[in-house]
């Protein structure tokens, strides 16, 4: 083997040599450049070189996706769920009610008639009508109202509308 052999045979041991930081080596990483220039063949390849190089580095180190934890954003259950906090969160006025004796509600039991709705298999479910009755408390704890009650829901094509049928005091 001639001398000219050996420091080439020296050099590439050197740039096969892996990194601590990167778990890669240098010789790759260049076979990997000039292979993307070669295809390209952009106009100015000395002046898009290190583009290219952090590309490679990009493309090379990008996360290996897993479906247990990637998530683009809230999803629209969390979303809702986050409108719908302040309906369950206590007031003042619930803490007053916990210490007295029952208070007369200005709105009709509304869980209990959808017991009697859900009987005859019809009616908007438990968890649904919860979320009405929280509100129509909401509404009542808001405004000075004699009395309130759950009309009905509207279905409509953009939302949903729920309407409630309230009677200020005078």
């Amino acid at each position: 083997m001639s001398k000219f052999e050996a420091q080439i045979h020296a050099a590439k041991a050197y740039l096969l040599q892996t990194s601590v930081d990167s778990s890669s080596n240098l010789y790759d990483h260049l076979s990997e450049c000039l292979s993307k220039i070669l295809d390209e063949r952009p106009q100015n390849a000395v002046d898009v070189f290190e583009r290219v190089s952090e590309s490679v580095k990009k493309e090379k180190f990008q996360p290996k996706k897993d479906t247990l934890q990637d998530q683009e954003g809230p999803s629209a259950k969390a979303k809702v769920a986050e409108l719908q906090k302040p309906l369950f969160e206590k007031t003042a006025a619930d803490q007053d009610v916990e210490g007295e004796e029952e208070v007369a509600i200005p709105f009709p039991d509304l869980m209990d008639n959808a017991r009697y709705f859900e009987q005859g298999r019809i009616g908007l479910g438990q968890e649904e009508t919860f979320r009405i009755f929280l509100a129509l408390k909401k509404l009542t704890q808001e405004f000075p109202l004699a009395s309130a009650r759950f009309w009905g829901k509207i279905f409509g094509t953009e939302a949903d509308y729920i309407v409630a049928e309230a009677e200020y005091q005078e």
